[in-house]
């Protein structure tokens, strides 16, 4: 939405997403106490490493739980004002925040039995981005600064591995804009 020089632009998003009728063996639960490594004892048959393992106890019914990696919520705004400074000179201060809600990284939601942790899970996360772009045509030069507000939070994981989201950065670029309006074509040519 423009309101003359200042612009607004937004976005959300309500995901409810469940699994259909899905049974499985929680292989995490399994290996945590020696398992997920040997074929499924006979029935009725205990444990014995590294013959078989009885995975009965790991076996979880998944109907009606929220798939991995689809966050309930997600909402992001953004702002703009162009700032006319003289001829063919303006500025362009923006600012963007992005809030994504808790998700889950398996279908489990796996609680580990030694801290009762849930560890199949990210966080709810708030990101916030801000770049000012002087422009004097043809020239551009723009600052920014991507999760300003430095959030610390973990992005994925799979297994023991946590994959960090990215630290604040900053920088500048400054490209020269080469043409305006339609692309380049090559020109043709009629051939006899």
């Amino acid at each position: 939405m423009d309101f003359g020089a200042l612009a607004i632009d937004f976005g959300a998003a309500w995901i409810e997403s469940k699994l259909g009728s899905v049974t499985a063996v929680n292989l995490t639960g399994a290996q945590l106490v020696g398992g997920g490594v040997a074929p499924q004892c006979p029935a009725g048959q205990p444990t014995m490493l590294p013959v078989c393992f009885d995975y009965t106890p790991f076996i979880e019914t998944l109907t009606g739980r929220r798939q991995p990696y689809t966050p309930k919520y997600t909402f992001n705004v953004g702002a703009e004002y162009e700032i006319a400074l003289g001829d063919r000179m303006t500025l362009r201060p923006r600012v963007d925040y992005g809030y994504v809600s808790q998700q889950l990284t398996s279908v489990f939601d796996f609680r580990n039995p030694t801290s009762g942790i849930l560890t199949d899970r990210l966080e709810p996360r708030n990101v916030w981005n801000a770049q000012a772009i002087l422009a004097w045509d043809p020239w551009r030069i723009t600052a920014y600064a991507t999760n300003f507000t430095d959030e610390h939070y973990i992005s994925a994981h799979g297994g023991n591995n946590r994959y960090a989201g990215p630290p604040r950065q900053y920088g500048g670029r400054g490209p020269r804009t080469l043409w305006r309006g339609a692309p380049w074509r090559w020109p043709t040519a009629a051939w006899c």
